[in-house]
Parts: C-alpha cells; sequence; structure tokens
C-alpha cells in the first residue's frame, strides 16, 4: 500500500547494551557475597546491615526477593522476571505493593525501566515491577536510584545473595560503568 511503512525492520527503541568485558565485570559480585542456606543469608542481612537500620531499597531476583518476603523482610522494589535459573516460578506477592510492568529485553538495560524504577522507588514498601524479558542487569539501575546508605541485594546464582551497601565510591563507580555501555537500537518487529 503506497505510503505505509511496514513495522517490519524498524529500528526500535535505544537501549544500553553491555559490551561482554561489562557483561563479565557486572557478572561478578558488585558488593559482598553472602553465601549459603535462605536462612544463614537472612541472618547475615540482618546482623550485618538491616540491624543498623539500612533500608532495601531494590531487591533484584525472583529468588532473593522471594526470601526475603517469606522471611518477613520488607523492601522497597522488588524488580522480578518470574524466572529463577530461566525456568518460570510463581513469586509469592508482597502485601500492599503496586504492581509494575516493563520491558527489558535479555542482555539490555532499557531506559524505560529506569522510569518505572524510578516511580516504584517513590511509592515505595513492597512496589513489585514485573520484567519482561530479564531483570540481571538492572541491578545497575537499582544501585543508581538508591541513596547513600541503602542496601541493593540481588542474587549470584549458585553461590548465594550480594549485599551492595551504597556510599558515594558505588555511586560513582556504577554511574561510570553505566556512562560507558554502548547505546543501541534495538530491532523491533
Amino acid at each position: 500500500m503506497a505510503g505505509t511503512r511496514s513495522r517490519q525492520g524498524e529500528r526500535g527503541p535505544l537501549m544500553l547494551k553491555p559490551t561482554p568485558a561489562q557483561r563479565a565485570l557486572v557478572s561478578r559480585p558488585l558488593g559482598e557475597l553472602i553465601p549459603g542456606t535462605s536462612e544463614q543469608v537472612i541472618s547475615a542481612l540482618k546482623r550485618r546491615f538491616l540491624s543498623s537500620g539500612h533500608r532495601i531499597s531494590f531487591s533484584v531476583g525472583d529468588m532473593v526477593t522471594s526470601t526475603l518476603l517469606r522471611a518477613g523482610i520488607s523492601f522497597e522494589v522488588a524488580v522480578v522476571d518470574s524466572k529463577v535459573m530461566r525456568k518460570a516460578v510463581d513469586l509469592p506477592k508482597p502485601s500492599g505493593g503496586k504492581v509494575m510492568r516493563v520491558e527489558n529485553p535479555s542482555g539490555h538495560l532499557n531506559p524505560r525501566a529506569r522510569e518505572v524504577m524510578t516511580e516504584a522507588l517513590s511509592i515505595g514498601r513492597g512496589t513489585l515491577v514485573i520484567v519482561d524479558g530479564e531483570e540481571d542487569l538492572l541491578t545497575l539501575f537499582a544501585i543508581d536510584l538508591s541513596r547513600a546508605g541503602d542496601l541493593v541485594v540481588y542474587g549470584q546464582p549458585g553461590e548465594g545473595v550480594v549485599a551492595v551497601l551504597v556510599d558515594d565510591a558505588t555511586h560513582r563507580r556504577n554511574s561510570e560503568l553505566l556512562s560507558s555501555i554502548p547505546r543501541v537500537r534495538t530491532e523491533s518487529n
């Protein structure tokens, strides 16, 4: 049809896509690795961080979020994709929190996800951000959005939970990493 464009092959939104070296860097713990069973992780989180008054600004990942919910530990925002090790899971829902949704393709950081996470943090107390795609890299946005003294927790598959106590140095390193990640356009169908 004259005058209409096919949507197939159109350039999609601008995304951040880490290089293989950046992916390798992010695959290592960005904070303190807490190994052990769920009970040991919860005990360590309480003893090392929560007893000192640090709030969990973000819980990133289904397993760690489920562990926090079962232990009755509150967080401001959970970012999940309803999968653990690429297998679908049912996550217990936080009581009273709002549910938001966003797309984030595997291996990318969607700036729209940052916007949704910002809004979720302004709502706080148990807000759930459900990601269509993959949530792993969104830990970088979580650190960026957190204030000094906040705790960002995320799962380290096969090893335990990583607790990132956000401070000025953490913000600086994270900001440098985010600003160095190449921007690419994704293909839309």
